[in-house]
């Protein structure tokens, strides 16, 4: 699958790119990372009359701390708060949690604010906003508000975001003194979504005391699960490692609120565990949005050679490699999205996931870039390729 014609929009403000979602309203979608956006978008599962690419606003990439918060922009990328030497002192848990985010690849270009704003349950991000008590500036033009975590999510991929508005800043409390943390995940595979996810918080009083805690799950409920008996048997009593409360038992039918779940999977014992499938709208294309569909220039150096060609906004740079320049050994399709090749901006030298990036340059660090040659295998899956590099996890091991 591909994705359906879009109209393609780069504002260079705040208020131009409010504008436009103010005009279109859900016909829109903001573009940042598109590390989420870009799979919903090859699968149509997301058909945005217009895409929003926000790049290009300025002062949207900042990462402070005052006294109580830390604040971060919208244009924040997960793998610069990974080594963020601020969050490492004010919020340890979410450098911890983001090594679990995909790959480095993914973590160039995804940005904390897309991940939350996108309210996958099974995402770090959200629990992690969640777990730690945080919040989320959104902006429109009727104004600002600030939406607390707990408020924000209200089902599968779904917040209380009106279609007008943006989140512009994720705010995070400062950890408080003799404040621990732990984020645990089981998965399959690293760099897979996790199959369930473990974040908690404790702080201690001056005598060794719970004085307060919280732990929520990513992967069992259709939002963060707020697992919040479990802190409520901790307070107040010594700490000690080996004192663990019982697991509580979800209240039932809890899982399974939301208008997107719609069929369970059967497990042993004859119960059944609830299972999501998303309902979609499908869009066939017309041959008159075919004629329409806006172009725009590409300027790539591949493998040392410079190329220029105009294509199609929807189309991916993977695609762009393979089927307008010719570079059939670019790899497509091992599962999601990490077998394609990993081109380098020329300003950094960071890898990005070419099946969910545009070919349409999202900020000013595409002019020009490279895609790595595949001298060697790649590291995980050992396979070769003529004229490109055929997995991505090889290309950003080299390139970082």
């Amino acid at each position: 699958m591909k994705p359906a014609p879009f109209e393609y929009v780069a504002p260079t403000t705040l208020a131009e790119t409010l504008d436009l979602l103010d005009a279109h309203g859900d016909e829109a979608k903001v573009l940042a990372g598109g590390q989420s956006l870009g799979p919903l978008l090859n699968l149509r599962l997301a058909v945005p009359s217009v895409l929003v690419d926000i790049n290009r606003v300025p002062g949207l990439d900042y990462l402070e701390a005052d006294d109580g918060h830390v604040r971060l922009g919208a244009l924040v990328r997960q793998r610069v708060a990974e080594r963020s030497t601020v969050l490492v002192e004010a919020a340890p848990m979410v450098v911890e949690a983001l090594h679990s985010v995909g790959h480095i690849g993914i973590r160039n270009r995804g940005t904390l604010a897309g991940s939350i704003a996108h309210a996958d349950p099974s995402a770090e991000m959200p629990a992690v906003l969640t777990v730690l008590g945080g919040s989320v500036r959104a902006v429109s033009r009727d104004g600002d508000r600030t939406i607390p975590a707990a408020s924000l999510f209200q089902t599968y991929f779904t917040t209380v975001l009106e279609p007008e508005e943006m989140v512009v800043e994720v705010l995070l409390p400062r950890r408080p003194a003799r404040t621990g943390h732990a984020w645990l995940e089981f998965a399959q595979r690293h760099g897979d979504f996790a199959i369930v996810g473990v974040g908690a918080v404790v702080t201690l009083d001056e005598d060794g005391n719970c004085l307060a805690g919280r732990v929520v799950c990513t992967g069992v409920d259709s939002v963060p699960y707020d697992a919040s008996t479990v802190a409520a048997a901790l307070v107040g009593s010594p700490w000690t490692p080996t004192r663990v409360p019982r697991w509580p038992t979800p209240s039932p039918g809890r899982a399974s609120r939301g208008r997107m779940c719609s069929r369970t999977r059967p497990t042993g014992g004859g119960s059944s565990v609830p299972s999501c499938r998303v309902h979609c709208k499908r869009r066939v294309d017309t041959p008159e949005e075919e004629q329409v569909e806006s172009e725009r220039l590409v300027q790539i150096e591949v493998n040392g050679a410079p190329y220029r060609s105009s294509v199609p906004v929807r189309t991916s740079l993977a695609d762009f490699l393979r089927e307008h320049l010719g570079l059939t050994g670019t790899h497509v399709g091992c599962e999601q999205g990490c077998a394609a090749p990993a081109p380098c901006c020329s300003t950094g030298g960071a890898s990005v996931r070419a099946s969910f990036s545009p070919s349409a340059p999202t900020d000013l660090a595409w002019r020009p870039s490279r895609v790595w040659p595949a001298t060697t295998g790649c590291i995980p899956c050992r396979r070769r390729s003529s004229n490109t590099t055929v997995c991505n996890a090889g290309s950003a091991l080299r390139a970082s």
